[in-house]
């Protein structure tokens, strides 16, 4: 089955509470995407909509077509829009909001579906079509396609995923058994840099007579590109094994970035080929061109010169040949016919997060198999992030930091494409520099998510709890170093980094007892006390407060205050603490006038954010 893919669409993936009970916890689109899809202007805070449920995979299909009133409103504090039902009902549409209908009509619940997504896309004017997918079954292409256990039966495939989550690795180490002829689309791709074309070349000039002055001229030459080397040198090896026993020797075709190019203008008429029989061969040959042809000539004659002539009569059914008294065996010898043999794999990777200029149509996706590649740990690589001081530097787990990202990119983009993946940014001996972090992670982070979705939105925490921003420049100085205390600072405010604290306790003539500063004045009263066990509360209270000049101690009562008693049984209440001023000045006196002493000892505790 075909999945609809139009031209503009927006998938959300349900983030907490959109599936909750509460009918106080609306579903909601980030800001950035909103305004996008739904083109609301930026000086707009709502706007009505109609929303059209569409059945997918006949799931609640009795639903299909309900018509739900909607209103989005934008939220003040984080800039989203919420979807709201309106005033009133208008009769023929869904009475109640849309979270209703999810709840009621179609039975989801957040126990169950809150992985779950929902496409949205437009079917009119302010009337958006929607549909149900599980996260099982959520992938931005066709997965109707046949699923093979090993990746050397698909011939065609495509790698996909967030970057860094090991593609082209992948791709390397499952391409070994073969030849391999690589390249990379991008948006100037077309026909002729991929299959080739005519173009100017120097060729050396023919000596006239007996002239040993050979000069180079321009001459127009044809000049083969990746399809067309692959194609010629599948060819060429199959031709080696023609009558022979064993495995075919396997050519494969890499395209790297294959999203990045305009696929329809890249591919033209070789798109029909990629259709492939049970035998492996194309199911139906095409005509090539002129240029093409005597191309292909020339060279199944001296470069990729053929073993033995071709038996492929049998291989295509129901062929004829346009030219009488040929066949399919000499069609494609002579370069009449572009057929791909068995042994020609074209594989191909996609980051699912770049940005492509030229969608792929469904009918050119149905001709791939896809293989997901998810976002996971290298259990076997303990990468971490130094960042600080080069005296001083601190370390961050890399997985930890990707997963506390992750989830805010999710929640912000409400899309896995733009996550990043375990290889995102290669390690030195398990360590991730911060010039390497800085220059490629946080720039991707600035540059990909929070530019486009907003900043002040990426540094919210999952409680709704804003960070003050950090910008981008400010992880640099002046002289274009790395400012280390910044990148400690964003690794703070992604709760990475446990803050460290200073504890300040102290003991007293040596004891082991520890004591605070708030303690500081009962505990060395209380030493005091033992000491001149014999003097009276009221000749303790003058002496403190006039030899210590603090003022601290009384023998009036005081309610609620701190106290202790004398060698008679008076008490002494405590006045105030010690605030940071007061404490040196008071243990100097302390240790002056009265011989106690007070040793300082300082702890650095980690806290967590």
């Amino acid at each position: 089955m075909d999945i609809y893919m139009p031209e503009k669409m927006l998938i959300l993936k349900f983030r907490k509470n959109d599936l909750s009970t509460d009918s106080g916890k609306q579903i909601e689109f980030s800001g950035a995407s909103a305004m996008k899809f739904f083109g609301i202007p930026a000086n707009k805070n709502s706007d009505d909509y109609e929303f059209i449920y569409k059945a997918k995979d006949d799931y609640k299909s009795d639903k299909n077509d309900t018509r739900i009133q909607v209103q989005l409103k934008r939220s003040n504090q984080r800039k989203d829009y919420k979807i709201y039902p309106p005033k009133s009902f208008e009769d023929g549409y869904y009475e109640g909001s849309l979270k209703d209908f999810l709840l009621k009509d179609l039975g989801l619940c957040e126990r169950n579906n809150s992985n779950d997504y929902l496409v949205f896309y437009e079917v009119g004017e302010k009337k958006i079509g929607f549909s149900y997918y599980r996260s099982d079954s959520m992938f931005v292409f066709d997965k109707e396609s046949k699923k093979t256990e090993k990746n050397n039966d698909s011939y065609n495939l495509v790698f996909y995923g967030a970057p860094g989550t090991g593609k082209s690795f992948e791709m390397k180490k499952n391409t070994l058994d073969g030849s391999v002829v690589r390249t990379t689309l991008h948006p100037d791709s077309d026909y002729s840099t991929f299959v080739g074309s005519y173009k100017p070349t120097m060729r050396p000039e023919e000596a006239v007579g007996n002239s040993k002055n050979v000069k180079e001229v321009i001459a127009y030459s044809f000049v083969k590109q990746a399809f067309l080397k692959a194609y010629l040198g599948a060819w060429k090896k199959y031709s080696e094994m023609e009558g022979g026993n064993g495995a075919l020797p396997k050519q494969y075709l890499v395209i790297e970035e294959i999203n990045r190019g305009n696929c329809a203008q890249v591919f033209g008429d070789i798109f029909q080929l990629l259709d492939r029989s049970e035998n492996g061969f194309s199911t139906y040959p095409i005509e090539a061109d002129d240029d093409i042809r005597k191309e292909i000539e020339r060279s199944f004659k001296n470069d990729y010169k053929l073993s033995s002539v071709l038996k492929i009569n049998t291989v295509v059914d129901g062929y004829i040949s346009s030219i009488p008294g040929s066949d399919l065996s000499h069609d494609v010898q002579e370069g009449r016919v572009l057929l791909l043999p068995p042994n020609l794999y074209i594989w191909a990777t996609m980051n699912t997060s770049d940005q492509s200029l030229f969608p792929m149509d469904s009918a050119f996706k149905r001709r791939w198999e896809w293989k997901y590649f998810p976002i996971k740990e290298d259990v076997n690589k303990k990468w971490y992030i130094s960042f600080g001081e080069e005296n001083n530097l601190q370390k961050c787990e890399w997985w930890r930091f990707l997963k506390e990202i992750n989830r805010r990119i999710g929640d912000l983009t409400r899309s896995e494409d733009k996550k990043i993946g375990f290889y995102f940014c290669k390690a030195q001996k398990g360590e991730i520099k911060q010039e390497a972090f800085v220059g490629k992670v946080l720039f991707y982070l600035y540059n990909e998510i929070m530019r486009i979705y907003g900043i002040e939105d990426f540094f919210t925490d999952e409680n709704d709890t804003k960070e003050e921003p950090i910008s981008f420049q400010s992880f640099y100085k002046e002289d274009g170093s790395i400012n280390a205390s910044k990148v400690e600072e964003f690794l703070k405010k992604m709760g990475l980094v446990q803050a460290i604290q200073s504890v300040k306790s102290y003991t007293i003539d040596n004891d082991n007892e520890e004591i605070s500063a708030n303690e500081l004045i009962h505990k060395t009263l209380e030493k005091y006390i033992d000491k001149n066990n014999t003097e009276s509360a009221e000749d303790i209270v003058k002496k403190w407060n006039s030899e210590m000049g603090l003022n601290l101690v009384t023998t009036e009562e005081i309610d609620e205050a701190d106290s202790l008693e004398d060698g008679h049984g008076d008490l002494i209440y405590i006045k105030r603490v010690l605030e940071n001023d007061d404490l040196e000045l008071f243990i100097q006196k302390v240790q002056e006038k009265f011989k106690i002493k007070i040793k300082l000892s300082t702890k650095n505790i980690k806290k967590n954010k």
